[in-house]
């Protein structure tokens, strides 16, 4: 998965561009403006892919960046259109990476991988 810094920020590259993604409160509270939802609903909702709009994952994607980048982050259109580039399955992981690093300590983000990795190993046994 991808990793934050230790300044808070996620460096991630959609489709040849490099994004780097800050959850700052301005950039969380347009999300969640945008979204009509929380962070913590969002952070349920990214766990289950089958329902997720495109437009959904640009715009984690342009609030990150905007916090992050500031005016120097690519347009809405434009992470929309990198988005489509990259294939939607293939930015999933930065999607929810970024909403954890809103939403979880560094310490709960440790857990939860260690968690998806002992579950990965096990299901590997079992095959």
């Amino acid at each position: 998965m991808s990793k934050p810094n230790n300044r808070g920020e996620l460096t991630i590259v959609v489709a040849g561009r490099t994004l780097i993604l800050k959850p700052t409160f301005t950039a969380l509270d347009e999300l969640e403006s945008r979204l009509n939802t929380g962070v913590f609903a969002m952070l349920q909702t990214f766990s289950d892919v089958k329902g997720l709009r495109l437009g959904t994952i640009a715009n984690v994607l342009h609030c990150g960046a905007v916090g992050g980048m500031g005016k120097a982050a690519p347009s809405l259109e434009e992470i929309g259109d990198l988005v489509l580039k990259e294939g939607a399955t293939n930015v999933m992981e930065h999607v929810a990476a970024f909403i954890q690093m809103a939403v979880l300590s560094p310490e709960q983000i440790a857990e939860s991988e260690a968690e998806a990795e002992a579950e990965k190993e096990a299901t590997k046994v079992g095959e």
